[in-house]
């Protein structure tokens, strides 16, 4: 059982089960928790590859060889896709 089905179906310490708000409390910090931790690392990554220039290019043919291996898959995905459909659902059957 994780800790929100603990929090939420099982008594606090004195008894009483936690309320709407008090839960609803819990999901938004752990929400605003886990935005706060991606933007410092973000500033941080930033600001580390602003002062190293020669990881910065290493990190931009990297991000850039990934793009393009990802684009290829999108590509290769999306017409196999269309010709599932396609086959599926011929063209001529709906004129």
């Amino acid at each position: 059982m994780c800790n929100i089905d603990t929090n939420i179906f099982c008594g606090c310490r004195n008894g009483r089960y936690l309320n709407d708000d008090e839960i609803a409390g819990m999901l938004i910090g752990l929400l605003l928790a886990g935005q706060h931790t991606s933007s410092t690392t973000s500033s941080w990554l930033g600001f580390f590859l602003a002062k190293h220039k020669d990881v910065q290019v290493i990190t931009m043919r990297l991000v850039l060889l990934s793009v393009r291996q990802f684009d290829q898959l999108l590509s290769t995905i999306f017409l196999y896709k269309q010709k599932v459909v396609l086959y599926l659902y011929p063209l001529v059957m709906l004129l």
